[in-house]
């Protein structure tokens, strides 16, 4: 029994080894390259990650000008819904988790 065990073994790593050497050749006649600055992280989401980008230009009374367009509470930006507006943040939901966006003045007021 111990010789036919040991026998079974020896032949799958024979076999293994000749599946390697297969794959490595298919590899090489493929010419696999793999462009790295194209890769995603899958564990990153875009629309979260563009919901933290984004920069208030001005703020009036219940609406925020965000990347030069009018939002109130309870509009949606990437899948983010404005949950409250005060007078130097936004504060948005995505998917429960609150994002603090804060408007940063530089004393110069811009009419547009």
């Amino acid at each position: 029994m111990k010789k036919i065990v040991c026998a079974i073994f020896c032949l799958s790593g024979l076999f293994a080894q000749d599946f390697f050497e297969q794959y490595l050749k298919f590899k090489e006649q493929r010419n696999f390259e793999i462009e790295t600055n194209k890769l995603e992280n899958p564990f990153l989401n875009s629309n979260f990650a563009a919901t933290q980008k984004l920069t208030i230009d001005a703020l009036m009374l219940d609406k925020v000008k965000i990347n030069g367009k009018w939002y109130k509470q309870g509009d949606t930006i990437n899948e983010a819904q404005i949950i409250k507006i005060d007078a130097k943040q936004v504060i948005f939901q995505y998917d429960e988790i609150p994002v603090l966006i804060q408007f940063k003045s530089d004393g110069k007021i811009s009419i547009r």
